[in-house]
């Protein structure tokens, strides 16, 4: 399998150009220990960002699997791999040039098509430089201006550059471009019937074999970011149960009014070899050392030098580390994406406690179970007079702004958002959505200032789809 495997280049200057110029594919900014780049599987050059599951530690070899799956079944075949990657391919017997992102799409790429070229980059900002406006977009201003940051999946800061979304293949055969989803998580499956037992077990199962994938595409021991929410607690238990010996760092402020390092106690003695690191965060923003600078995000409102600066005095504390666990993505999948239509429809019992346990059952049922089916006649009116009363447009604005399309459609894309239909459409937009997109590269780049690769075992494909399909008072549980 690895005779046609060609490499070129190393580290960050890794490129190769097409005999005819017309083609250029490179790796610009790396993080941690990467070390191929740009490798030729056959006729195809590969550009690979992450890992597949199963990954085997060679040059190439997760680069082979993208060809193999690519001749085997075209561009559909890139649907059924799994893992935490982006690619692009040149094809140079068909002349073929592909783009994808895996399902879960924590590695994203933008595009810039103008109808006669095409620019691919894992960062929108790399494609500024071939733009002749490079103006922010009308709606993403409006969002910011309104603090709405419920732009549609898809859409970037910049006019003219779009996000390819998860499970997405783009590729020009050379006449036109085509965007094809070609997988999907399976959020609408139902499991069968099973006891509340062998659903813990999987669990675990599920969550160790996310661990377990990420230690395989690594070169270096995992660091630990250790919360004192059942989240991280979970991550860093299973964890444990892989590597014993574990470095683990946990922010803390005199000035904040929970005392996460008080409450670790408990687990932190029933873990004596866990390597554990209060990182003192009081006042981070005054103290950020200004010789690193993080690359600059997508999202011009998360490129302050105080962005995250509590997470940025931790990364620093773990400097070198190599790759970092995390629970991001727990809260959300357990207990905030679980509508109460979810828990009526699993079991009517849990619904009904749940809504006892609410200040005002009939509020929480009308937002949860009314407005998200009214026509779109009643509902963006309603929605309208709602954001009115919170006044979110600034009193400097213009008439002109506040009576523009894009404020309009600004709007209308915060009423969309804030429609919790279900689990499935909750999770489809935390994990599409452009605001929550754009944070999670804004953090993925701050801890690779650092030399620190981003792991979050709750996002992974076959975490989500075992979350989805579990009742939802199991979730809540």
């Amino acid at each position: 399998m690895r005779e046609d495997v060609s490499v070129f280049g190393t580290g960050s200057t890794a490129a190769w150009v097409d005999p005819d110029g017309n083609v250029s594919i490179a790796r610009a900014f790396s993080v941690g220990d990467a070390t191929t780049q740009v490798v030729r599987c056959g006729a195809c050059m590969v550009v690979l960002d992450g890992y597949l599951d199963g990954h085997v530690a060679a040059d190439g070899a997760d680069e082979r699997r993208i060809v193999d799956a690519y001749e085997r079944d075209g561009v559909e075949g890139l649907g059924g791999l799994r893992g935490d990657f982006s690619v692009v391919l040149w094809d140079t017997a068909r002349r073929w040039f592909v783009a994808a992102v895996d399902a879960v799409g924590i590695r994203t790429l933008s595009y810039e098509w103008n109808g006669s070229s095409l620019a691919v980059s894992s960062r929108a900002v790399a494609l500024l430089h071939r733009m002749t406006t490079r103006q922010i977009d009308d709606v993403y201003f409006a969002h910011l201006a309104m603090n709405l940051r419920c732009q549609r999946p898809g859409e970037t800061a910049f006019r003219g550059i779009r996000r390819v979304l998860p499970g997405t293949v783009l590729f020009h055969n050379g006449r036109r471009l085509v965007e094809r989803r070609v997988a999907r998580i399976a959020f609408d499956e139902s499991e069968p019937r099973r006891t509340d037992a062998s659903r813990h077990e999987e669990f675990w199962t599920t969550l160790g074999a996310a661990i377990r994938d990420r230690a395989r595409a690594e070169r270096s021991a995992p660091r630990l970011a250790l919360s004192a929410g059942l989240d991280s607690l979970c991550v860093a238990q299973s964890l444990l149960a892989e590597a014993p010996c574990v470095d683990a760092y946990t922010m803390s402020s005199d000035s904040w009014g929970l005392d996460e390092a008080r409450l670790l106690q408990p687990f932190l003695a029933r873990h004596p070899t866990l390597a554990w690191h209060r990182v003192d965060c009081t006042d981070a923003t005054l103290v950020l050392d200004g010789t690193r600078q993080a690359p600059l995000p997508d999202d011009p409102d998360l490129a302050t030098p105080g962005f995250r600066a509590a997470y940025r005095r931790m990364y620093a504390a773990m400097e070198g580390g190599g790759w970092v666990l995390d629970g991001e993505g727990g809260d959300e999948l357990f207990e905030l994406y679980t509508t109460v239509a979810d828990l009526l429809g699993d079991d009517l019992r849990s619904g009904v406690d749940y809504l006892r346990e609410q200040s005002s059952p009939r509020s929480v049922l009308i937002r949860h179970l009314i407005v998200p089916h009214l026509p779109s006649l009643v509902l963006r009116p309603w929605f309208r007079r709602e954001l009115r009363a919170r006044d979110p447009i600034p009193p400097w604005m213009t008439e002109e702004f506040r009576s523009s399309v894009a404020t309009k459609e600004a709007i209308d894309d915060a009423c969309t958002a804030s429609l919790q239909r279900s689990f499935a459409s909750c999770a489809r937009g935390f994990l599409e959505g452009a605001a929550d997109v754009g944070e999670r590269q804004a953090r993925r780049l701050a801890r690779a200032t650092y030399g620190l690769a981003s792991a979050s075992p709750f996002l992974t494909r076959t975490m989500l789809e075992f979350v989805a399909k579990i009742p939802a008072r199991f979730r809540l549980a």
